[in-house]
């Protein structure tokens, strides 16, 4: 998918996760990956990249464990997200 857009893995990520900016420089330690990260705003993610994302490795396929069973619920996988109005 990055391909496809010409742009770079982590602002896919970055993209994916929505905009906050915490997640823009948490643990940035050089300029230039504060830069790529900032970036990630001009990535515009359809439903349909969304979903492909999220289909490309289901949640329950990756090893180890990373949330609690008993936290799932509260993730981002299950919010409910207001539109944006613009």
């Amino acid at each position: 998918m990055a391909a496809d857009q010409s742009i770079l893995i982590p602002r896919v990520k970055l993209g994916n996760q929505g905009f906050e900016v915490s997640k823009l420089g948490f643990g940035t330690t050089k300029i230039k990956n504060l830069d790529n990260n900032i970036g990630c705003i001009k990535v515009k993610l359809t439903n349909e990249d969304l979903q492909e994302i999220s289909a490309a490795i289901p949640i329950n396929e990756v090893a180890g464990e990373r949330i609690p069973d008993s936290s799932l619920c509260c993730t981002w996988k299950f919010a409910n997200t207001p539109p944006k109005h613009i």
